[in-house]
């Protein structure tokens, strides 16, 4: 009898919640089901987050081999990395992109950014091939000289949402406002004091009935301190609604009482949760940056940053009925590239072509 491939995963950290933890649980689900063993490997697990159910090992505890496949999920300088370009393993690189450094001027990110990109160069020629999630983070990797580099959006779970449970006590505190939602680390790319300052721009002009949700973990502390002073001295602290870390209950809650998904990052090498939002019909607008455009497709898609005409692109959506719908209806066609079938079926005919190429 064949023995099975064994095809694992290794990530710096898995943090619940998180966009790239989630991309690890939902590939290995993938290849369990398309008949592979598979584990995840990590560095460390974040100390800021909910607990982790799902089973992982330490990349200590790892065990070479030069006939199994290891996927390097990549976003951050990684202490591990020499380590792992040393494995005899055959290693395909699964770009998430890395933020670039000019957002954390003065920071230790800064650094941190930089020194990524320095591995990402310099490793090319130990991958057999590479996954990308978007044509934005494609291009990065061909800069870079990545062969065999196929775009498959592997954060994708379109079934995710079944068998949620709805937080009752949200649902009836915020059902009679009109509430705009983000989803997201809290980080400076991801801009989520210009969405503090749309809100007040909103609230300057008659619009009193309305919420925002800013929900995500605190991945700069000094950053989500500043959001809270920042909602404060402009007397939004019962408007802006900053979360932290929610479990998935909380976050399908959020997503199911939210009127509209706004978005005015500067930085997103994919944007999940633009995805999620879809997946509930939620109108979506987002500043066009980074990979967005094709997450989102043209529809929704903010070609200026200026809070007036956010402002007024919220209102087109939230006081005229079929100008929603509409939107919601293009972006709907637009989200079944991402359905779950799609996702499969790419990943499966990338596994094929790495696992029987004979000079792999």
């Amino acid at each position: 009898m064949k023995n099975k491939i064994s095809i694992n995963q290794y990530s710096p950290a898995i943090a619940y919640g998180d966009g790239i933890s989630n991309s690890l649980i939902f590939i290995q689900s993938l290849l369990i089901e398309l008949g592979f063993d598979s584990k995840i490997y990590i560095h460390k697990k974040s100390t800021n987050s909910l607990p982790i159910k799902n089973e992982f090992f330490y990349i200590n505890e790892y065990r070479e081999n030069p006939n199994n496949f290891l996927i390097y999920q990549f976003s951050t300088k990684d202490p591990n990395h020499e380590l792992i370009m040393k494995f005899k393993d055959k290693k395909i690189m699964l770009y998430q992109n890395i933020t670039p450094s000019h957002f954390f001027e003065g920071i230790s990110y800064k650094e941190i950014s930089n020194f990524a990109r320095k591995q990402l160069s310099e490793s090319v020629n130990s991958f057999i091939a590479a996954i990308s999630m978007s044509e934005y983070s494609t291009a990065e990797l061909l800069k870079n000289n990545y062969k065999n580099v196929s775009i498959i959006p592997l954060l994708v779970d379109s079934r995710k949402n079944d068998n949620k449970k709805i937080n009752q006590n949200l649902l009836k505190k915020y059902d009679d406002s009109f509430n705009i939602l983000f989803v997201g680390r809290v980080i400076q790319n991801k801009c989520q004091h210009n969405l503090i300052d749309v809100l007040y721009h909103l609230k300057l002009n008659g619009e009193k009935n309305i919420k925002l949700f800013i929900v995500g973990r605190d991945h700069y502390p000094e950053y989500f301190k500043f959001l809270f002073e920042y909602t404060k001295n402009l007397g939004l602290e019962k408007d802006v609604i900053i979360t932290g870390p929610v479990d998935d209950n909380d976050l399908h809650t959020y997503y199911q009482i939210s009127d509209l998904y706004l978005s005015l990052s500067e930085h997103e090498g994919f944007g999940m949760p633009i995805i999620e939002a879809m997946n509930y019909k939620i109108p979506v607008l987002a500043y066009d940056s980074g990979a967005i455009p094709s997450t989102l497709g043209k529809n929704g898609l903010l070609k200026k940053k200026n809070t007036s005409f956010i402002s007024k692109e919220i209102l087109k959506v939230k006081n005229n009925t079929s100008n929603r719908n509409s939107l919601i209806k293009k972006q709907q066609i637009h989200l079944k590239e991402f359905n779950y079938i799609n996702v499969k079926e790419k990943f499966h005919n990338f596994l094929i072509q790495v696992t029987e190429d004979k000079n792999a």
